[in-house]
């Protein structure tokens, strides 16, 4: 039957033109809202993972080299059983897992020598600060800054539109299904909303200031004390399977907090999304339909030695001159 592994769903907020939406009926929207919370907490959860249709047209896996017309389901969006034999040996065998994505290479101790030359001037006193730096550091070569500038305009979008669309994953929603999980923070910087409070960690100090972090997103087990902090992104650019320093050098810093520290297991999450616009219909019953979906998402667990000394190592260097850095290359 081939190795199993998770569904892909296809996460996508739908926003139309407002005789679209007098065509749904109530009953049909209550649907539609409940399908995308429950898609959404599959993928937040960990059960199904998202389906990327910005670049689902990839051909050539970069690893063994086969193609689609040798895969048939590459990128698994057709599943193991579709296999065709050599694509099922490559995969089984452990020589490829046929994620077309490339891979963001970091060699640690290069990358800290080149931090090291490029520490910031006037470095601030928060983990987005801190994330910038880290942006500076390879932003040419992956992605343009208006990019990333877009991005944080996008932000408070994604949170609006789920929200008003029923994609948001509150506690209210994680009670109706009976779910250990509940929401204990959110972080994120919503137009004509009071001031978010941002958390304080002490034992990491910029110019003798804590530094002040506001996570997106914090979720706490109340049975196992599991813990999940996301962060969101957006990008119309390719996503590397393992997404970029910066995110994680952020996600770092949040899993620092004493919320964070309280929890017995923690895992840290990476979500991209993008929007487009697309039209439907012909002459005067055309309609805009504008879409924003969720690319991927991508965790990891912040307690890894590997993980933690390479970003405390990037942190010092950011906020005191590097001296983990030298230390964690000798």
């Amino acid at each position: 039957m081939g190795p199993a592994l998770p569904k892909e769903t296809k996460i996508a907020f739908l926003f139309g033109s407002e005789s679209h939406h007098r065509k749904r009926s109530p009953e049909v929207v209550r649907r539609e809202i409940l399908h995308r919370k429950e898609r959404r907490a599959a993928v937040l959860f960990g059960t199904e993972r998202p389906l990327d249709e910005w670049f689902k047209d990839e051909n050539v896996c970069h690893k063994c080299g086969l193609t689609r017309s040798q895969g048939l389901g590459f990128g698994f969006q057709r599943g193991p059983e579709h296999w065709t034999q050599a694509y099922r040996d490559a995969f089984e065998s452990g020589r490829c897992d046929h994620d077309p994505r490339p891979t963001f290479n970091v060699v640690p101790s290069v990358f800290l020598k080149f931090a090291e030359q490029n520490r910031p001037k006037e470095p601030d006193a928060t983990a987005s600060g801190f994330a910038q730096w880290l942006y500076s550091l390879y932003g040419t070569g992956y992605g343009k800054e208006e990019d990333r500038e877009r991005g944080k305009q996008v932000e408070p979008i994604i949170f609006e539109r789920r929200r008003n669309m029923g994609g948001q994953v509150d506690n209210g929603f994680l009670r109706s299904i009976r779910s250990d999980w509940r929401l204990r923070y959110n972080g994120l910087h919503l137009p004509n909303r009071d001031q978010v409070q941002y958390l304080a960690i002490d034992h990491l100090r910029v110019n003798g200031e804590a530094l002040r972090v506001s996570p997106d997103l914090i979720y706490q087990n109340e049975r196992t004390n599991e813990g999940l902090i996301v962060e969101l992104k957006y990008t119309r650019m390719r996503i590397p399977r393992n997404l970029w320093p910066n995110v994680w050098g952020q996600l770092w810093c949040y899993a620092q907090t004493d919320l964070a520290k309280g929890m017995d297991h923690l895992r840290v999450v990476g979500e991209v999304w993008a929007e487009k616009t697309e039209w439907y219909g012909r002459r005067n019953n055309r309609a805009t339909i504008e879409t924003l979906s969720l690319r991927e998402t991508v965790r990891r667990d912040p307690r890894a030695p590997a993980f933690d000394r390479f970003f405390s190592a990037l942190f010092d260097i950011y906020a005191s001159g590097g001296r983990r850095g030298h230390l964690l290359r000798r």
